[in-house]
């Protein structure tokens, strides 16, 4: 959204000088995201790295307008080229100009097949959940189910799903074996409904799903064994997600046992009578 002269292919066509003043820019963004659209099919736009639009020192056109204006006109016209039932995915983009002009934010930097990256990205994406369903869709990321060890994929797994935002798959799906295909296909379909915790160790989330079911998702991230327990309302019968195992019915207080270095847990409890 700067006044920096761009060539830009669009149609087999190169022009030199599509940035003459601020509404030929807008112009330009809408045309493009429409041809890309009508003409090409696209319908899901992952725009990266937009902070660049509102930098402090760019030029304008319009010397009047604040960086936010100036991001917002930008935005609103890829909003409209784009046209609807388009998806927009913002990344890196400034939190409050965007508010509005995007359906999905990615909420965490990228994932990388590490513990550092897995623990890192994990909790930008769990503190960044409440913002899930009420500004926009979140984007933890791709879910990686390969190149880390057995603990830290199902952790990274448990993670993904306690955002409630999107899922895309980050493995060679036709290379997978059943069991994490099976991982694939069980958070193919996302809650919608973030975790909740109650302090900022990010230990025990909660998700209210409809049902009156309650969804735990239970996290170690320290470097040794933990032995957690947690409250659960008494009577409710306990069921875990990634082995359908029956838990048994809640006394109030769940005794999960040992959880391992960098390992997770997820479990439903079900209303009595399920």
């Amino acid at each position: 959204f700067s006044s920096r002269r761009r060539h830009t292919r669009l149609q087999g066509d190169w022009s030199s000088d599509v940035c003459s003043s601020d509404l030929e820019v807008q112009g330009h963004f809408a045309r493009l995201f429409a041809t890309m659209r009508k003409e090409w099919g696209v319908s899901y736009f992952k725009l990266d790295a937009t902070f660049w639009g509102m930098l402090r020192g760019g030029r304008l056109h319009d010397p009047n307008a604040t960086r936010v204006e100036a991001y917002r006109r930008g935005m609103a016209a890829i909003r409209s080229g784009a046209g609807e039932g388009a998806y927009l995915l913002g990344c890196n983009h400034p939190i409050w100009p965007s508010l509005g002009l995007i359906d999905g934010s990615r909420s965490s930097l990228d994932i990388d097949r590490n513990w550092r990256s897995v623990m890192r990205t994990g909790r930008e994406n769990l503190l960044r959940g409440w913002q899930n369903g009420v500004l926009w869709w979140n984007d933890p990321d791709t879910l990686v189910t390969t190149g880390l060890p057995p603990q830290e994929a199902r952790f990274h797994a448990t993670l993904v799903h306690a955002t409630g935002g999107a899922m895309l798959a980050g493995d060679d799906l036709a290379a997978l074996d059943p069991i994490r295909g099976e991982v694939i296909r069980s958070l193919s379909h996302p809650t919608g409904i973030a975790a909740s915790f109650a302090d900022l160790s990010l230990e025990v989330g909660v998700m209210h799903l409809p049902g009156d079911v309650l969804r735990y998702a239970v996290f170690n991230w320290s470097e040794l064994p933990q032995s957690p327990r947690v409250e659960v309302p008494a009577g409710r019968r306990m069921r875990d997600i990634w082995t359908g195992a029956d838990m048994g019915v809640s006394t109030g207080v769940l005794e999960l046992g040992e959880l391992p270095a960098h390992s997770a847990r997820l479990f439903d409890a079900l209303p009595a009578g399920s």
